[in-house]
């Protein structure tokens, strides 16, 4: 592992005690065991296999990988494989893409308590559905949808990625074309549930409930703006 360090130019002692008090307690061990995986993969110190010709007996040795999610090669190998996978699920109708973010104040909250996370699928999932209902009545719809926790720039920004058909099935079994999404609304919709359910798992926490409030009040402002725009097909 010391020769794989030198080797990358990483110190990586003082790479964790840099860090360290931006990651959660609670997330120490887990993330110290990734980082020490990922540093040492198809380092043959973190152990190989060994492949013999029965016939001239030439030796090859293959390191393991540390199929972990977060290194740049084995995660584009398990990202390329869910790909294909929901390639082969996905609907051949066409579809939208949506990002549903959150406010900047509202990040810390996330970051201290990880678990909330989860809470950022759901609530888009649902505040999709809201919306869509709202405009196309009883519709049944496809959705894949995932969560990111940082942006372009590797600060934590976690937002919801989620890839939408452009239609769904009524009540009928038949199938209905969307014209289009009210991008607005459904923003308003997502931010208003999202203060709701925070609101309502934290009934005592003050600095979050001063942060909603900041939040309501800027959704207040969007609903008395111009009407909002319209995502369609392909935006």
């Amino acid at each position: 592992m010391g020769q794989a360090r030198k080797r990358e130019g990483i110190d990586y002692k003082r790479w964790w005690d840099y860090h360290r008090e931006r990651i959660p307690a609670d997330q120490w061990a887990y993330v110290q065991k990734i980082v020490e995986r990922m540093m040492g993969c198809r380092n043959p110190q973190s152990g190989f296999a060994r492949y013999v010709c029965p016939k001239c007996y030439e030796e090859r040795i293959v390191p393991f990988s540390c199929k972990t999610r977060f290194c740049p090669s084995c995660g584009k190998v398990r990202t390329d494989q869910w790909v294909r996978q929901m390639a082969q699920e996905l609907c051949d109708v066409p579809h939208y893409h949506l990002t549903l973010t959150i406010a900047k104040e509202m990040r810390i909250f996330f970051d201290r308590d990880r678990s909330l996370l989860k809470l950022l699928a759901t609530e888009a999932a649902a505040s999709v559905r809201e919306v869509i209902a709202a405009i196309y009545g009883d519709i049944r719809v496809g959705m894949v949808y995932t969560i990111h926790t940082f942006g372009r720039d590797l600060l934590f920004k976690p937002h919801v990625h989620l890839v939408l058909t452009a239609g769904g099935l009524n009540k009928d079994g038949h199938w209905i074309d969307f014209d289009g999404i009210l991008g607005s609304k459904l923003v308003v919709t997502w931010k208003k549930r999202l203060c709701d359910h925070l609101s309502g798992c934290h009934p005592q926490n003050h600095p979050i409930h001063t942060v909603l409030r900041r939040v309501r009040a800027s959704l207040q402002s969007a609903g008395a703006s111009l009407p909002p725009p319209l995502l369609q097909n392909g935006a």
